[in-house]
């Protein structure tokens, strides 16, 4: 081989190195994080925000221990019969609005959102039940009323739902509410309303992701680097 074809075939070496070089840094920067930092799975911070009823329930969403995305909603229905619990999620409709507040003082209760707050996302809900389990009382070892055995205890269900587009039209929507990414210590309100009776004994979950560093994130490059080694979020397994 000659020296000119040596040196040719080194330089498309150093300028094929030179383009992948901001790919390579992406691709080891997404694996370290992954596999090194818990936080960065799918739905693997879970935020408990209370027991939620039949119209609006206003909830401060305020990280600030690190950047997040990925959010998303549940519903976790207790103490729940059977013929209940197979059932009660099939009309409940909603919908969910993400707030962009000042800063955490401004989550002051109330009917409505303070008037500065600016809407970042939103869409349509329903619920879609993902995870069902039988709960049984341990029975009491004293007897009834008159020296009777006490009564068998009533087993009840738990119910976990994910709140998901209610239609496919809703479905964008919610795609760019879940891609949203705050800085730490970002003030945001979330606003779930449901328009039907939800369950008396139930809390709301929030759930996000630690969002991993990036390169490319925001840059032309973004595109073709998730075409080559993949989107930055994964969806959550079941």
């Amino acid at each position: 081989m000659s020296p000119a074809v040596k040196f040719f075939l080194g330089l498309a070496l150093v300028v094929l190195l030179l383009l992948a070089s901001p790919f390579l840094v992406e691709a080891g920067l997404r694996a370290y994080d992954r596999r090194r930092d818990p936080y960065t799975g799918p739905a693997a911070v879970v935020m408990e925000a209370g027991a939620a009823r039949q119209g609006l329930n206003r909830r401060l969403f305020h990280e600030v221990r690190f950047p997040t995305t990925g959010l998303g909603l549940r519903l976790r229905a207790s103490g729940l019969p059977r013929e209940s619990a197979d059932s009660f999620s099939r009309p409940v409709r909603g919908k969910v609005r993400l707030l962009r507040l000042g800063g955490p003082d401004d989550a002051i209760p109330g009917p409505r959102p303070p008037a500065s707050a600016t809407e970042l996302g939103a869409f349509e809900f329903r619920l879609e039940p993902v995870s069902m389990r039988a709960v049984v009382p341990e029975a009491r070892p004293d007897a009834g009323l008159g020296g009777a055995p006490a009564p068998t205890p009533r087993e009840t269900f738990e119910v976990l739902c994910d709140l998901v587009p209610a239609t496919p039209e809703e479905r964008p929507a919610a795609d760019d509410f879940a891609a949203l990414r705050f800085p730490a210590e970002t003030a945001c309100e979330i606003d779930v309303e449901f328009h039907a009776p939800v369950p008396v004994s139930n809390r709301l979950e929030v759930v996000y992701s630690k969002s991993i560093r990036s390169l490319l994130r925001g840059t032309a490059l973004q595109p073709l680097s998730d075409r080559l080694i993949g989107p930055e979020r994964t969806k959550a397994s079941r």
